[in-house]
């Protein structure tokens, strides 16, 4: 699934987007037909939800995808630097600038995608140049008398409000309807509990391969957790999770006590007595719904045979009766 980066060329298609959920479903449906066309995207979601993923499955099914893309993090670049780094420079456009000057991410992504993430950090003087960029498709080096033609897509991606930014005066309104051809609104995992079991197993599999471990299930405890959490880091916070306990489990297991070290879920241990009265509605309902697709998979893999299914869930096989009845399973 990972390749190496240095070629600038994708790692991640739209296989690699776990989940059969209606709302991510929908979204990669979209996302595909998009990916077709060379208009400029504006990515939006949470950080965590997977933006760049996005953007990579777009490029690799549009005209551009056996030319590079390029992904720039516009808020890890100094404002100083931002200019230089994007637009590039040419000979002597300043103290310590190379001999032969240098092409910029743009002129890098010629004939590809450009991927702005975290365009809402992008500096306020920079953000003129870009609409350039987007408008005129010529790009002009620091130092530069001259422009060259560029022919690029632009895919951008934001976890904040850039319509707020433009009403505080922090962002362009020509630049923001630039970028505001396609938006791509990616969910949260909160928003699609039904794909958190899925990704989990899926970073088991592939963790599996990447530290030599043989993990096959996970405890019902642990997916009843899985399900109850409300992931403020969404997926980036499920695969942290998963490793944590990936590096300490022993046999073919993953269980809660594997990965819940008190550390970022501190919060979630120390409810107030109010919350914690929300929460047990909220969990008593996550408790039923894990239940019943810990038994549904362990039926299936257990080719219906309950005995074997009774052994994978590690419970005894009249609890697993008790609980088919309850949930009138077959």
């Amino acid at each position: 699934m990972l390749k190496n980066k240095s070629n600038n060329r994708i790692r991640y298609s739209f296989e690699d987007i776990i989940g059969e959920s209606q709302l991510i479903t929908q979204i990669k449906e979209l996302a595909a037909r998009i990916g077709t066309s060379n208009s400029t995207v504006l990515i939006t979601g949470e950080s965590g939800t997977g933006k760049e993923l996005f953007a990579q499955a777009i490029h690799g099914l549009s005209s551009r995808k056996n030319h590079s893309f390029v992904a720039v993090n516009c808020a890890a670049i100094p404002h100083e630097l931002f200019e230089s780094e994007v637009f590039g420079y040419e000979a002597g456009a300043f103290s310590g600038a190379k001999k032969e000057g240098k092409p910029g991410k743009i002129e890098l992504a010629q004939n590809g995608t450009l991927f702005l993430d975290e365009i809402s950090e992008l500096p306020y003087q920079v953000q003129g140049k870009l609409l350039r960029v987007l408008q005129e498709r010529e790009v002009e080096r620091l130092g530069g008398t001259g422009s060259k033609n560029v022919d690029i897509r632009i895919i951008a991606a934001t976890n904040r409000d850039l319509k707020s930014l433009v009403q505080e005066g922090k962002f362009r309104q020509d630049l923001f309807y630039r970028l505001y051809v396609f938006e791509l609104k990616i969910p949260s995992l909160r928003q699609r509990k039904e794909d958190i079991l899925p990704l989990a197993y899926h970073f088991i599999n592939y963790l599996n391969d990447q530290i030599a471990q043989n993990v096959k299930y996970m405890s019902p405890e642990l997916q009843e957790w899985l399900l109850s959490h409300d992931w403020p880091g969404n997926v980036r916070e499920l695969r942290a999770f998963i490793e944590r306990g990936m590096n300490l489990v022993e046999g073919d297991t993953l269980t809660i006590e594997n990965s819940f070290l008190f550390s970022a879920f501190d919060a979630t241990a120390h409810k107030t007595v109010e919350e914690e009265g929300t929460f047990a509605v909220s969990l008593e309902e996550a408790v039923t719904k894990a239940e019943i697709g810990a038994i549904q998979r362990a039926l299936k893999e257990s080719n219906g045979d309950r005995t074997k299914a009774a052994q994978i869930l590690n419970i005894h096989l009249a609890s697993l009766y008790r609980k088919m009845a309850k949930y009138k399973l077959k």
